[in-house]
């Protein structure tokens, strides 16, 4: 088992590894708590590749963070739930509200608050956008990348049954609805990794004041291009609100 997980990744982990079971659920024991992550895709891979990423290498720098009870933190495109588990469970005194669209991920995203015995995370099944209310065409993720749905419908081949029954509809909620549904003034964190929609809400929102550390995934395409969008942009409009040490992000190139 040791090794099929450490075949996924080549690397060396010096912390005590996870391993990978049977029944795809990634157990773990880092700095005295222990973790189990369930999900449904394809050997766990993304979730595996997850847990060794937020937690073992704390990818999103969460230690430089000095939470405090009562702190509000937003988790946009929460896969599974590996990253809001594991700051719930290091934090339970803060309060955490996730958001991701996938209905495949929310039963494991449950799942895995129930397991990890976590009570202070809110989830809402919705996709967050620069508008709220709205239906929108959405592709649900290959079941080897459960973290890779996206709204970028022109990704799919409209000529090919398996990739028109990945099409599914969403709602969405907008960052100011967000901000006003969950009663917060200001949020301490804001974690966002949902495959380039991070452009479209953060370039248009007005709570970027309110936010005082961002950290995710920044992704980029050639359809992003061509609407305007750029890491470089992106980054240059945060900064405006973010200083430059309470923001982190990795980009991240995507398929059109």
């Amino acid at each position: 088992m040791l090794s099929r997980f450490l075949s996924l990744f080549q690397k060396k982990v010096e912390d005590k590894p996870p391993v990978v079971e049977e029944d795809v659920c990634i157990e773990l024991e880092h700095q005295n708590e222990r973790y189990c992550f369930h999900d449904t895709s394809y050997n766990g891979i993304t979730t595996a590749q997850e847990v060794f990423d937020e937690i073992i290498k704390d990818c999103y720098r969460l230690d430089s963070i000095a939470f405090q009870p009562g702190d509000k933190v937003i988790d946009i495109g929460g896969h599974v739930g590996v990253f809001s588990v594991y700051l719930a469970k290091k934090h339970p005194e803060i309060e955490i509200f996730i958001y991701e669209p996938v209905p495949k991920n929310i039963v494991n995203i449950r799942k895995n608050l129930e397991k990890n015995g976590v009570k202070n995370v809110t989830v809402f099944e919705k996709g967050v956008a620069q508008v709220s209310n709205q239906k929108i065409k959405f592709i649900k993720p290959v079941d080897q990348n459960t973290g890779g749905g996206t709204a970028q419908t022109n990704m799919i081949d409209s000529q090919s049954p398996s990739d028109l029954q990945r099409v599914i509809e969403i709602e969405t909620i907008s960052l100011e609805d967000i901000f006003e549904t969950n009663q917060i003034e200001k949020c301490r964190l804001l974690k966002i990794d949902c495959e380039g929609a991070e452009h479209e809400i953060l370039m248009n929102t007005n709570k970027l004041p309110a936010i005082e550390h961002i950290r995710g995934e920044f992704h980029i395409n050639q359809r992003l291009k061509s609407e305007g969008y750029s890491i470089s942009k992106l980054e240059k409009h945060l900064r405006k609100y973010i200083p430059k040490k309470n923001l982190f992000y990795t980009p991240c190139n995507m398929c059109d």
